[in-house]
């Protein structure tokens, strides 16, 4: 049943992706819930959940003009990363309708100005990655360093709220909780 919806979740916004093609454009590269990648863009769609309106389907296009700068990247496990930098794009996202101090709560939708955009990808041999790269190249927009996204700390600090001791409260009374159990980490 969820698999259903997922693929006609899929099938919906490739029909999306494909009305939103502008005339005499064509794509080169496409993969299942990943963008689309014509000669002139990169069509990406959101379904975001307006109050307002309900779910419906948000276009976010970035044209190749527009790309001033991009470099390659990896994530700690190795999958590929491409960061473009561009001109500023409005684009409609979630934004908290309240705020105060740093806090934030809510549900709206509003716009939002990006300079950067960033894709992952799960494999190097990924037609939309590589196809991205080479009209990036073929246009001489220029490369910076690549880079890696390593978590934050170490894997020691990472895990370190995992660990609790095993045991087990019970009820004791009117009064509150005793502690059954040794204090072992795991």
């Amino acid at each position: 049943m969820a698999i259903a919806r997922w693929r006609q979740r899929l099938s919906d916004r490739d029909a999306f992706l494909e009305s939103s093609l502008e005339p005499g454009e064509r794509v080169i590269a496409r993969q299942a819930s990943r963008p689309f990648v014509t000669d002139r863009r990169i069509l990406s769609a959101r379904h975001l959940r307006d109050p307002s309106r309900g779910r419906s389907w948000v276009l976010d296009p970035l044209a190749f003009d527009q790309i001033v700068g991009w470099s390659r990247g990896d994530l700690h496990d190795g999958r590929p990363i491409l960061r473009l930098t561009h001109h500023p794009l409005t684009r409609i996202t979630w934004v908290p309708p309240r705020r105060f101090l740093w806090w934030t709560w809510g549900n709206a939708v509003g716009p939002v100005v990006e300079t950067t955009t960033t894709l992952a990808f799960g494999r190097r041999t990924n037609p939309v990655f590589r196809a991205i790269a080479a009209e990036l190249d073929r246009r001489n927009v220029p490369e910076g360093p690549s880079f890696v996204v390593r978590p934050a700390g170490t894997r020691a600090q990472r895990t370190k709220e995992s660990r609790r001791p095993l045991g087990v409260y019970t009820r004791v009374g009117r009064i509150g909780r005793l502690w059954h159990g040794a204090p072992l980490s795991f």
